[in-house]
């Protein structure tokens, strides 16, 4: 068989163009960014969003297991659960911020897991540390049986001055790698459990 230079160049296209689309498949969705506003203050909370290959019940579990949360960033430089109140967990961070020119560390107080309208809500809220006010609400929302979306949001208060920009996007950067550490671990559970 004998082909021209034209054929080749269609045979390479089709191929290309084959190729990219699976790679478009298999690259996975970004990691979006956002900001909320709060009822806490006018410095509004910094978020991240993104879907994960991977069941909402194991996202869930990987978003309530406080004592591995290093696992998803190395911004939660220590992680220790302090003390249970009934069903709240009372857990110990210690995260650098402003580009690690200062740490804070706060208690927070986990309240019981629930659900509304199907999204798995966990939120925190201080109970004492080196800032005047912290809060995060983690959210895991069903899109069908194998995949769903994880998102954080993150409300910082500190006691030193910083404009709140700074701070919401200090905040927005964190939840930013959480939630893509959370993707990244329960993808890397999933693929795991399917191998086995």
């Amino acid at each position: 068989m004998h082909l021209t230079r034209r054929s080749l160049l269609a045979l390479g296209s089709v191929a290309g163009a084959s190729l990219l689309g699976r790679r478009a498949e298999a690259a996975p969705a970004p990691v979006t960014r956002y900001e909320v506003e709060t009822p806490y203050s006018d410095t509004k909370a910094g978020a991240a969003r993104v879907v994960v290959e991977a069941p909402a019940s194991l996202v869930r579990k990987i978003v309530t297991d406080f004592r591995k949360y290093p696992k998803l960033t190395p911004r939660f430089q220590k992680v220790k659960i302090v003390g249970r109140d009934g069903d709240r967990t009372d857990v110990y961070l210690r995260v650098p911020i402003l580009k690690g020119t200062t740490t804070i560390w706060v208690v927070l107080r986990f309240e019981p897991p629930r659900e509304v309208d199907g999204t798995f809500l966990l939120e925190a809220h201080m109970v004492k540390g080196n800032v005047k006010r912290m809060d995060t609400l983690w959210k895991v929302r069903p899109i069908d049986d194998e995949r769903c979306e994880v998102s954080l949001e993150m409300h910082v208060l500190p006691k030193i001055f910083a404009p709140s920009s700074v701070i919401t996007g200090e905040a927005a950067t964190a939840s930013e790698r959480a939630v893509h550490g959370t993707r990244r671990r329960a993808e890397k559970k999933r693929r795991a459990a399917k191998e086995a």
